[in-house]
């Protein structure tokens, strides 16, 4: 008599089950943005902040949303804020940040107060206010912003712009009808910056006798752009010293479903949320381990523009244990 054949999937138990590709993307941008964070790759705001191109960081500009009334939306000159807290670097910590000036006037984060409420959008670097200020207002924060932006590819649609020298356009900061700063925070990338590609390039082998769990190698593409050879080669070289280290991937829909997720939906700053090493050290949200193995990198050519870049590919080992 012939064994009985089951003819469903093997090693998957629901369709909403964490898979390898969406999770290493994911995986990925916490642990390059919390890598970055903790060797000092952010940079502090304060008001007032002027910076060797004599541009004003702690002023904020409106701008237009076309799904928001006018000057309601206030972005600042660099996106990407830090939002994590208890990180240290040297004796220097990001800034937590604790409220927004308003002509001068102190309105206490995260929503302000009866007369003056809003939101933070961390990840776009905008104050997003409940009613319209007046469009000469002194907007004002003190924050801290990631030296190196880091994208996953669906974050990263080709009709965004590349934003050049993002540091010293401070003419084109006040102009809320042309040039990089008349598009919103979400439409621009400011370099240095790391855009992650998962790929369809994979093997897979029997990982061991006795069941069907299998070794499955997964390439992922890291490309690497910046407007200095530098940033872009630093970037690249740290990439590179961590291969054959292992990652703890976390289950994203267990960490956003257990409300630990550190930011909620429109880029407000979860109030119980958890950093990216307390969740990775929790066996409640722990899924598998990962290995980088095979990092090769090669370049990328820019014609007529002052722009560099590197494709960083990495080949990452797990294990799906599955019966036999």
């Amino acid at each position: 008599m012939s064994p009985a054949y089951n003819p469903t999937f093997a090693g998957i138990n629901n369709i909403g089950d964490p898979l390898i590709m969406n999770e290493l993307d994911n995986n990925y941008k916490s642990f390059l943005d919390w890598g970055f964070l903790n060797i000092g790759g952010f940079v502090n705001v304060t008001r007032p902040t002027q910076n060797i191109s004599g541009f004003n960081l702690h002023i904020l500009k409106p701008t237009k949303d076309p799904n928001r009334a006018n000057n309601t939306v206030w972005q600042a000159p660099r996106k990407d804020w830090v939002y994590e807290s208890g990180i240290s670097f040297s004796g220097t910590s990001p800034i937590n940040i604790s409220g927004v000036y308003v002509n001068n006037a102190f309105y206490p984060a995260p929503t302000g107060d009866s007369s003056v409420g809003y939101k933070i959008n961390y990840p776009e670097g905008k104050i997003i206010f409940n009613n319209a200020l007046a469009p000469n207002a002194v907007v004002e924060a003190n924050y801290s912003y990631r030296s190196v932006q880091v994208y996953k590819m669906d974050q990263f649609p080709y009709w965004r712009e590349i934003q050049h020298r993002s540091l010293e356009n401070s003419t084109g900061f006040v102009l809320s009808d042309k040039g990089d700063f008349s598009m919103g925070s979400e439409y621009r990338v400011q370099l240095p910056a790391i855009i992650i590609e998962g790929t369809s390039r994979s093997e897979s082998k029997p990982y061991r006798l006795g069941d069907k769990s299998l070794l499955i190698e997964q390439d992922i593409l890291l490309h690497v752009l910046s407007d200095k050879v530098i940033d872009k080669n630093n970037i690249v070289d740290i990439i590179k010293i961590q291969e054959d280290r292992d990652i703890w991937l976390y289950n994203t829909s267990t960490v956003v479903n257990s409300g630990v997720y550190p930011l909620n939906y429109d880029g407000t700053k979860n109030l119980t949320g958890q950093n990216y090493d307390i969740i990775t050290n929790d066996t409640n949200y722990r899924w598998l381990i990962c290995t980088m193995s095979n990092v090769g990198v090669s370049d990328i050519g820019f014609s007529n523009i002052s722009m560099y870049g590197s494709i960083v590919r990495v080949s990452n080992q797990v294990i799906i244990y599955m019966s036999s």
